[in-house]
């Protein structure tokens, strides 16, 4: 049953994914073959424009792909990171062996105790 989840959840992230382009590239096709938009020239071939909305196009997974590492190492960097790896080190640490969901309890308390000491913006 809990393989079965986690298969949906990964169809349902690329779906989520997919719908994301299905939305933008049509709206990309707007900008680049409307005259009046100032995106380029109105003199513009359509040719030249469609070069250009192919070049958009074809950067999308190339800036995917050098990015993605970068966005991965910086969300292990923050405050959910730093706190369940923190609850993960005193258990071993401490020699104890805890089940999953004590250290699930840690992180949330862990989370919670920043989130309350932390000063709120706007105040």
């Amino acid at each position: 049953m809990r393989n079965r989840f986690k298969f949906f959840l990964l169809l349902f992230s690329g779906f989520l994914d997919y719908v994301g382009i299905g939305l933008v590239f049509p709206l990309f096709a707007a900008l680049f073959f409307d005259r009046s938009s100032l995106l380029l020239a109105p003199e513009t071939s359509d040719l030249v424009r469609g070069i250009w909305m192919g070049v958009l196009i074809a950067l999308t997974p190339l800036v995917q792909f050098f990015v993605s590492p970068i966005l991965g190492s910086l969300s292990e960097s923050s405050i959910l990171g730093v706190a369940c790896r923190k609850a993960r080190g005193d258990a071993d640490l401490f020699g104890k062996s805890y089940d999953a969901s004590r250290r699930e309890r840690i992180c949330a308390e862990r989370l919670e105790e920043q989130a309350l000491s932390s000063p709120r913006r706007g105040q």
